[in-house]
């Protein structure tokens, strides 16, 4: 009896052991992933308020999911997601990250994926604003910085295990690394 329940405790730690490698082995490939630093292309994007069209940018504000969407009510940031297991993910205070970005900071992140240590954006859906022209660009960023500057959460994400295995496994591609490898990096070209 003895030494069956000496085997059997054997087993278990074998099994432990196992898993814990395992997420050591996922949670190191998909740092290094997430970590990974990409140059941002030459921005020409030049903000104009003069020639921005508020009524237009806080339409593509709503479509896109900055207002009224992903990033609250007011563009004001919101907890997107908080479990264990997939992680902590907020959408930024967009009042305020476009009141301290500048006009190339905002390109970087938003069109190209690229946030401001060089890192891609992993919950940005950068992709779909990629080909956004100039105008519908400079609109948007009329719109945010025309709104009140409020409180509200930064940029916050701590993937957990389930997110970066789909990471690891790439399900999950970074945005900036979907850009560069799926679409041309050219000024945009269509509308929201």
């Amino acid at each position: 009896m003895k030494r069956a329940l000496k085997w059997a405790g054997a087993g278990l730690l074998v099994i432990v052991l196992l898993i814990a490698g395992g997420a050591i082995y996922v949670w190191a490939v998909s740092q290094r992933i997430i970590d990974q630093v990409y140059e941002a292309p030459q921005s020409t994007f030049v903000y104009d308020a003069s020639a921005a069209d508020l009524a237009e940018g806080r339409r593509i504000a709503i479509v896109s999911g900055c207002f009224d969407g992903c990033h609250g009510k007011g563009a004001d940031g919101q907890l997107f997601n908080d479990d264990l297991t997939f992680g902590v993910f907020y959408a930024p205070n967009l009042t305020q990250a476009f009141a301290e970005m500048s006009d190339v900071e905002l390109d970087s992140t938003i069109r190209y994926g690229i946030r401001r240590d060089g890192t891609s954006n992993l919950m940005m859906p950068s992709a779909s604003f990629h080909s956004m022209t100039d105008d519908a660009f400079n609109n948007l960023v009329a719109f945010i910085r025309s709104l009140p500057r409020t409180e509200g959460p930064g940029f916050d994400v701590r993937p957990g295990i389930l997110a970066r295995y789909i990471i690891m496994d790439g399900l999950w591609i970074p945005q900036a690394k979907q850009i560069q490898d799926d679409a041309p990096w050219i000024d945009g070209q269509q509308d929201l």
